[in-house]
């Protein structure tokens, strides 16, 4: 038996032990034009749109599955709640509303102009928001679109409807956030507070408050009668994507290489990864928020768990 010095045994253990506890990784190389991302709500597929169409995956990045569309690139994605569809946005304005169980098309939508940026269900799996380049947020119960909202002065780059609020949340290049009353589709007044373009939002679990973020660097809450909590401030450079946790944690990942975790009770912001890759195309989190999806600048798709 060789005998193994007791220094050189601790050494090894603590080795053993850092291994484990580092975050597992997954890797894939995807289709350069791919800058769309959605978890499914059980957490157990990715969607990921490019040139080709939509591609499905596992956790470990294993294919899944595929929705096949060339005619034009997947500019956003959304599930619906139970997971059975999954509506893809193109550059070239259409929405296509896929079963996701027979990769068949469902229906086709046809009215923004330019790319649509951002797609949102609402709670009953009836109602689709969408928005993009043509400064529109619209409303469809399935092929027939029932509102077009027109209160932003640029393109529309983020959306919301969560699962227990009543109203859609849109965030744009115009630095605007605006919150739309379901129904009446009438726009409720807003604080102006974000001083560049808004890149995400995102509603809690009860819905009883939003997160905005974007090209200023600083995260903003308010509640559904548009009044203002504040907000949190650390990050360094653009904020491209927000998500709360179940324990009402909010998760926010940034073009300053980190993703950080936000309390309301403390207002402290903590780093929970800080490799991102430069200038990231586009940040999911799964719905559990125990892992981030990721394509880089250079079209590789990373999945990995969080602390």
């Amino acid at each position: 038996m060789i005998n193994v010095p007791r220094a050189f045994r601790n050494l090894l253990f603590a080795v053993c032990l850092l291994a484990l506890s580092l975050p597992m990784t997954s890797r894939a190389e995807v289709n350069p034009a791919a800058t769309a991302l959605a978890w499914s709500p059980d957490g157990t597929l990715l969607a990921v749109g490019g040139s080709d169409g939509v591609t499905l995956y596992t956790p470990d990045l294993a294919i899944s599955g595929q929705l096949p569309d060339s005619r034009a690139d997947i500019s956003a994605l959304a599930w619906n709640n139970d997971g059975s569809q999954l509506a893809a946005g193109r550059y070239d304005g259409l929405v296509r509303v896929w079963d996701v169980a027979d990769s068949s098309v469902r229906y086709t939508l046809h009215g923004h102009i330019g790319a649509v940026n951002a797609i949102a269900w609402g709670v009953n799996n009836r109602l689709l928001a969408t928005a993009g380049d043509d400064l529109t947020v619209r409303v469809w119960a399935d092929t027939d679109q029932i509102a077009s909202m027109t209160k932003h002065r640029d393109r529309v780059y983020a959306l919301a409807w969560g699962d227990r609020s009543s109203r859609i949340l849109s965030g744009g290049a115009d630095n605007a956030v605006w919150l739309w009353q379901e129904k009446s589709w009438e726009v409720l007044p807003t604080p102006q507070y974000h001083t560049r373009a808004v890149y995400a939002v995102a509603w809690n679990a009860d819905g009883s408050l939003y997160a905005t973020a974007g090209a200023d660097k600083s995260i903003r809450l308010g509640k559904p009668n548009g009044s203002s909590l504040g907000g949190y401030t650390g990050h360094t450079d653009r904020i491209i994507a927000l998500a709360w946790r179940p324990d009402g944690t909010l998760l926010s990942a940034s073009w300053d290489h980190t993703i950080r975790q936000w309390t309301q009770g403390t207002r402290e912001g903590k780093i929970l990864i800080d490799t991102l890759p430069d200038r990231v195309r586009v940040v999911a989190f799964s719905p559990d928020g125990t892992r981030y999806a990721l394509i880089s600048a250079e079209g590789t798709l990373h999945v990995q768990a969080l602390p």
